[in-house]
């Protein structure tokens, strides 16, 4: 529906992968006329709710956000406004030997061992990229 794509910008990239067969990747982009999909904001533009209550955003922004929200909070840190860093401390490793261990746990196993791996990681993909920035 139309409503959908006001909430959202999506932007196609069409790329070759190393075997040569076409992907698609979908990415969303936030923007100022974005609109917030459900909750006490629900209509507002993005630009709107950056104006009227920066508190809910500095409230977003105190955990790790996925969606709508996430694209919120990078629209609102590209306009200028500071948020705080979430702290992603209690977030469960999804596999490996620390599997569902939270990062706060990992850091400290084994003498530091496992974070001095993961700080090692050259070009760090999903949950160890975000390890790596805790």
């Amino acid at each position: 529906s139309s409503f959908i794509l006001d909430i959202m910008i999506a932007r196609r990239e069409v790329r070759r992968s190393h075997f040569g067969r076409l992907s698609c990747r979908f990415s969303r982009f936030a923007s100022g006329s974005s609109l917030v999909p459900t909750g006490k904001h629900a209509g507002k533009s993005f630009a709107a709710l950056l104006e009227a209550d920066p508190g809910y955003l500095k409230w977003v922004a105190q955990e790790k956000r996925s969606g709508w929200m996430a694209d919120l909070l990078g629209y609102a840190r590209e306009s200028g406004l500071d948020l705080p860093k979430p702290d992603v401390g209690g977030t469960k490793i999804p596999s490996g030997k620390h599997k569902g261990k939270s990062f706060l746990e990992a850091a400290s196993v084994d003498g530091g061992s496992f974070a001095k791996w993961a700080r090692d990681v050259q070009d760090p993909k999903g949950w160890v990229r975000e390890f790596q920035e805790y």
